[in-house]
């Protein structure tokens, strides 16, 4: 954990968006400009998608099938194309599951997407840091 924490010493402080997530629906709660894939996961959301992972990682392994995930994702009401899509780029390891900073590039990259963004073709940078960099 210790090396985590130092791991990105001297990278400053990401943009943040601020947003409210929960079950049923993702939305932003206020912006000033159009979300970018640019922008960092704020430290808010990356908690609230942490959160959110602890609930539904009912068994407590660490990780969440794809099955299992299925549901929370299809609320997000994005088309299945784009969600196939989400998690190619969130499922770093390929092994059909999500571990708690791949969800939240997951959730990252649902918000983006619901936000009219497209879904861009790598992981921005910003997101894998504020994602890896969480204690859990």
């Amino acid at each position: 954990m210790h090396a985590q924490k130092t791991l990105y010493r001297g990278i400053p402080p990401p943009r943040t968006i601020l947003y409210r997530i929960s079950l049923v629906t993702w939305t932003p709660l206020s912006t000033t400009r159009p979300i970018s894939a640019t922008d960092a996961i704020s430290p808010d959301a990356v908690t609230r998608y942490a959160t959110l992972f602890k609930r539904l990682d009912t068994t407590g392994r660490g990780f969440i099938n794809g099955r299992d995930l299925m549901e929370v994702f299809a609320r997000s009401r994005l088309s299945e194309h784009t969600l196939a899509s989400i998690w190619q780029h969130a499922d770093r390891d390929l092994d059909g599951s999500l571990t708690v900073p791949e969800f939240i590039v997951a959730m990252a990259l649902i918000d983006l997407a619901r936000s009219g963004e497209e879904v861009p073709d790598s992981i921005p940078i910003e997101y894998l840091r504020a994602a890896y960099c969480v204690a859990f």
